[in-house]
């Protein structure tokens, strides 16, 4: 069951990150820019940390640096023409990151990637049981049992680190 859960999971996860909220590539004076729209609201969370980006369309980060349509070239001033706001990095790492952290701040994306890492370790946790079981890697059922209490220390270990990297993402 989890296989299928995961399968349509990913296949969201992958839409969405490559296809929907994938940073646009612009080229502004001669350098290569990535640019994430993002909700103003969260633009604190969204930035937190992180130095070396620029914005646009945001009136609050008048203190940081702005970019404005005259430095786009005439091909990429349509993308932008929305009036939504953005973040600019000249590294595609910063870029994907702003968007992870703009996705995680919908409650129902939390949600849904609460359960999508719920679902992954579970399985992985199971297979490595499952083959250290059956593949006869262990015979005794003292160590068996061991094996099943380090795969569920295991489970739970991972389990609270990705859930809680999303629900920190979620509450800033």
């Amino acid at each position: 069951m989890t296989a299928w859960f995961l399968l349509v999971s990913l296949a969201f996860h992958i839409i969405q990150f490559r296809f929907i909220l994938y940073p646009i590539h612009v080229n502004i004076q001669g350098k290569t820019f990535y640019a994430v729209a993002f909700e103003a609201s969260r633009y604190s969370a969204i930035v937190q940390g992180t130095t070396g980006f620029f914005t646009m369309n945001v009136p609050f980060a008048e203190r940081g640096p702005q970019i404005t349509e005259q430095f786009l070239q005439e091909k990429d001033r349509a993308l932008f023409a929305s009036r939504k706001p953005y973040i600019f990095t000249p590294e595609i790492g910063k870029a994907f990151l702003y968007a992870v952290r703009n996705a995680l701040g919908s409650l129902w994306i939390a949600i849904f990637y609460t359960l999508f890492v719920m679902a992954a370790v579970f399985h992985g946790f199971n297979g490595i049981w499952t083959v250290v079981a059956r593949w006869g890697i262990i015979v005794t059922s003292r160590y068996l049992r061991l094996c099943q209490i380090v795969c569920y220390i295991g489970m739970f270990v991972m389990m609270a680190m990705g859930v809680s990297v999303i629900w920190n993402m979620y509450l800033l």
